[in-house]
């Protein structure tokens, strides 16, 4: 990872060198999720906020979504759920306007978590039923196994067993096509759990 940030860092640099926004916009977006999977959160918003200001002076709409939804993912990280809401909400806004579809997925599946983090597990569930409405027109299965997940814990919450039940073997469906291991691992032991609960022998 460290090499990886030094190579980006020196793409950052000659971009800045040779006047290139864009790429200077797409190094510090790239810079920003390095340093989330560090767990160096206050960097990642640096980053994340410098590429939001070089899409400004691109005049890049989406970018400024992006940008945005990845200042907000960034905020999750660090439990902040009150700004990574303020910062979703502004790119959902911008993302509608400009029909920036994956971007709308992302924004409204933070508002979603930040909801869960404050109890209000109605609103939380729509906001995932819409992230997942358009991650299933995009075809995007990685993002929408995760989103299933998430409703499925969501339902569970709300002591919707059957409901949450659902969305568990969508997810464990779409992971297994995926021969995502990790991610099947994660499912079955969510149904462990969720079986527990309910009082329930998983078979």
């Amino acid at each position: 990872h460290d090499l990886a940030t030094a190579s980006q860092e020196e793409a950052l640099r000659l971009a800045r060198a040779s006047r290139d926004v864009f790429g200077e916009a797409r190094v510090l977006a790239l810079l920003g999720r390095l340093a989330g999977l560090l767990g160096r959160h206050d960097e990642a918003l640096s980053y994340h906020r410098k590429e939001l200001v070089a899409s400004r002076r691109l005049g890049n709409v989406s970018g400024q979504a992006q940008a945005l939804a990845n200042i907000a993912a960034a905020w999750t990280r660090r439990g902040r759920w009150d700004r990574a809401a303020r910062s979703a909400g502004k790119a959902m806004a911008i993302a509608s306007e400009c029909d920036a579809r994956s971007v709308q997925a992302q924004a409204a599946h933070v508002m979603a978590m930040a909801n869960v983090a404050s109890g209000k597990l109605d609103a939380a569930i729509s906001w995932l039923t819409h992230a997942r409405d358009v991650l299933d027109e995009l075809d995007s299965l990685h993002d929408l196994a995760c989103v299933a997940d998430d409703l499925a814990n969501a339902f569970q919450r709300a002591a919707r067993y059957d409901e949450a039940e659902a969305y568990r073997q969508q997810a464990l469906r779409i992971r297994t096509h995926l021969r995502d291991r990790l991610g099947q691992g994660r499912t079955l032991m969510n149904m462990g759990t969720s079986a527990a609960e309910r009082g329930d022998a998983l078979t």
